[in-house]
């Protein structure tokens, strides 16, 4: 989505610039859509050289937990203030008129820094996993020296609300690119009855749970198989996990795909699954839905502001009596009937088209942008 928000702006003819939180692979911005912009996305990366800039309001306010007296606590302190210094000190190299913060970590505390040292607006984009795993203690800090909060879902904005964010919350659910997500009517589903999982396999995301519900779908659709397109550090235990529920011939671990992939597997899918714990917006969903995709997922967070319950997909509340075994009926009705899958992919589409278009997301943006830009300079 950083990407897609990128490439967006600078379609409108905005300069964007990218200064990355952790390390990473410059050519991972370059490719795909980014790739035939002239001149070419300006990106830096952490160089390993720790700056002081700012480092009175780093110190007190990197890392998301009071250190306490601990000595190992401490020094843990002192690093994180560090890699937040040397951030603020390369975001105030750059010329900006507006700075957009993606996350509400220590990065957000790199961007206060720098926008209060330069007195330019900022807007902090809160995206779920951050005010769940957070909220940062230095939230309201933050929150004091930027222009805006920007969440995905009315239930985000109610939640960071209750966190004490004074800002102004808007509300945009990013959207996605239809032009790349669309039924494909001439790409074959696949023949056996066919799941597909797009997430992290990490926290939060509930794999396990997946893997017991989709074992009970097994025991009466014997053919039926589970693609888990992701990487991450559950990977190994999950594979474990499978061979002992007696469904490892029947999931396949996909890893990490590029989203031409990701878009292959879900053209073959018969329908999208995934059972968060916690989820602020649901992109793969958006994505999944305008592919044509019915999908079955938990009633939670910003989940039911995506997957209409009944109409492109079924939800499960998961405080009712044995829910697993509800998701795993809801699953197989959909993997049997092809009538009902037909028809909650059609909606699915319609619901895709008419409220996940990017464009319409990059046209709220760049007007919050320009109406922050003219608030500072008036």
């Amino acid at each position: 989505f950083v990407v897609n928000e990128i490439w967006g702006m600078r379609s409108k003819g905005h300069e964007v610039a990218v200064e990355a939180r952790v390390p990473g692979d410059q050519a991972a911005w370059e490719a795909g859509r980014l790739k035939d912009f002239v001149p070419p996305l300006s990106v830096g990366y952490p160089r390993g050289k720790a700056g002081l800039y700012g480092i009175r309001d780093a110190l007190p306010r990197s890392s998301s937990v009071f250190p306490g007296r601990r000595p190992k606590a401490l020094v843990k302190q002192v690093r994180a203030a560090l890699r937040v210094s040397e951030l603020a000190s390369r975001i105030a190299r750059r010329e900006w008129d507006v700075l957009i913060n993606h996350f509400g970590y220590d990065n957000a505390v790199s961007s206060a820094i720098a926008a209060r040292r330069l007195g330019r607006p900022f807007l902090l984009w809160m995206h779920g996993s951050d005010f769940y795993t957070v909220p940062h203690r230095s939230l309201r800090w933050i929150d004091a020296h930027c222009a805006g909060v920007v969440v995905t879902t009315a239930y985000a904005q109610d939640y960071v609300r209750g966190l004490g964010v004074k800002s102004p919350i808007l509300q945009s659910n990013l959207g996605i690119d239809l032009d790349f997500f669309q039924p494909a009517p001439d790409v074959a589903k696949e023949e056996r009855p066919t799941l597909v999982t797009v997430a992290r396999l990490g926290h939060n995301k509930a794999h396990r749970t997946l893997l017991r519900v989709f074992a009970q779908v097994v025991e009466t659709e014997s053919a039926a198989q589970l693609w888990l397109i992701g990487d991450g550090p559950y990977w190994r235990g999950l594979e474990e996990y499978a061979r002992q529920l007696g469904v490892a011939d029947n999931v396949v671990f996909c890893g990490k795909l590029p989203r031409e992939g990701v878009r292959d597997r879900l053209q073959r899918a018969w329908i999208k699954v995934l059972f968060s714990e916690k989820e602020g917006l649901g992109l793969a969903f958006m994505e999944a839905m305008a592919m044509g995709l019915p999908c079955v997922a938990s009633k939670i967070g910003g989940i039911p502001e995506v997957v209409v319950d009944g109409e492109t997909g079924f939800l499960v509340d998961w405080t009712k009596q044995e829910p697993e075994k509800f998701g795993a009926e809801r699953i197989l009705s959909l993997l049997r009937d092809e009538r009902l899958r037909a028809q909650l992919a059609s909606k699915a589409v319609r619901e895709a088209q008419e409220r996940f278009d990017e464009r319409a997301h990059i046209e709220r943006l760049e007007g919050l942008v320009r109406s922050i830009v003219q608030d500072h300079k008036g």
